[in-house]
């Protein structure tokens, strides 16, 4: 159907509605008839499918109206909720890069080493790419909520890097091999992590039992991110440690 037909067609429908005494269009357009509130229900929360909605009556105005003779405004639910996707995802971004910012020059400071500073970073990066790829593996939303879990690893992941690393240093300095380094800082700083990240983790596993949606995935995210914070902590670490005593 050509516009000028769509167009057409409209016409002779109201003609016939204002026959049979409509009195309803009074709330879908102002009195010069130059602006129409349409209304839209969507069977979803999706963001993605409010964008796919609007992206669509964006391309059917583009086709029927010239251009500059129409202009779309959104509102309601599905706006308000995009809106408040769009600021979450920019904040998130902004967030996360000033701590780990913040957290780099926290360990320079500690460490009085770039290199260091840079290994005890490594945890935090790897247990936020998991996390992330975790939502979007299991459709997790990003929400206010699930936001959160992105400070708690950045407060958490740091802390295990300082206590291992710190760790070997002071080992490091009592052992002659690196082998017998590696051992007692395992026995020590590593025997906490790992008992720490499980029981935290397993206190936030209790959210798991809750029948409020947004508490079961912090039951399910928060403690993978504490697993996945410490065995990073204990594996990787030691590796790049053992990496930089040899050459």
């Amino acid at each position: 159907m050509t516009p000028e037909k769509g167009r057409a067609k409209v016409a002779q429908y109201y003609l016939l509605y204002e026959g049979t005494g409509g009195e309803d269009m009074a709330q879908a357009v102002d009195f010069s008839y130059q602006r129409a509130h349409v209304h839209i229900q969507i069977k979803s929360n999706d963001s993605n499918d409010y964008q796919q909605v609007m992206s669509r009556i964006e391309e059917s105005a583009a086709r029927v109206f010239k251009e500059g003779q129409c202009k779309l405004g959104f509102t309601g639910a599905g706006a308000i909720n995009l809106k408040v996707v769009d600021y979450l995802v920019k904040g998130q971004i902004a967030s996360l890069s000033l701590s780990f910012v913040g957290v780099l020059l926290m360990l320079i400071i500690l460490f009085r080493s770039l290199g260091y500073a840079s290994l005890g970073m490594i945890p935090l990066a790897v247990t936020v790419t998991t996390n992330f790829a975790v939502m979007v593996i299991t459709g997790i939303p990003l929400n206010m909520g699930t936001a959160l879990i992105a400070s708690v690893i950045i407060g958490v992941g740091v802390d295990y890097s300082i206590h291992f690393i710190h760790r070997y240093r002071l080992e490091s300095e009592r052992k002659d091999s690196l082998a017998a380094t590696v051992d007692a800082t395992m026995a020590t700083s590593g025997r906490a992590i790992f008992f720490n990240a499980f029981s935290v983790g397993g206190g936030f596993a209790i959210l798991l039992a809750s029948s409020f949606l947004p508490l079961v995935y912090l039951g399910v995210l928060l403690p993978l991110v504490m697993v996945v914070n410490a065995l990073a902590a204990l594996c990787v670490i030691p590796a790049f440690l053992n990496l930089r005593q040899k050459g």
